[in-house]
């Protein structure tokens, strides 16, 4: 929780000023946002890439296109639930090594 007179600037400062205060700082969002879960990661970064509301179908398949745009790299709705899994996996993973 940061205090509301202190600026963004500071925060930012505070939360990265050395490996073990940025290290504290992701832990505690991993914590915050996914429950310190694994699983919950995982499915989020599923529903990232597949499930959502039309709007963020909308942006998803604009990021996706304007990153990826090609016929050998389809939009995660043409890929196979296998693929979409290995892809969530491995950004769990990244995240999880990211935070210890």
């Amino acid at each position: 929780m940061q205090d509301s007179s202190q600026t963004l600037s500071a925060a930012f400062k505070a939360n990265y000023a050395s490996s073990a205060a940025s290290v504290a700082r992701r832990k505690a969002f991993y914590a915050l946002r996914f429950g310190s879960s694994s699983d919950t990661l995982g499915t989020a970064a599923v529903n990232a890439m597949v499930r959502g509301t039309d709007e963020m179908a909308v942006i998803r398949g604009g990021f996706w296109y304007d990153q990826f745009g090609s016929v050998t790299c389809p939009s995660p709705e043409f890929m196979s639930a296998d693929a979409i899994g290995g892809v969530a996996t491995a950004f769990r993973d990244a995240i999880l090594q990211y935070c210890s």
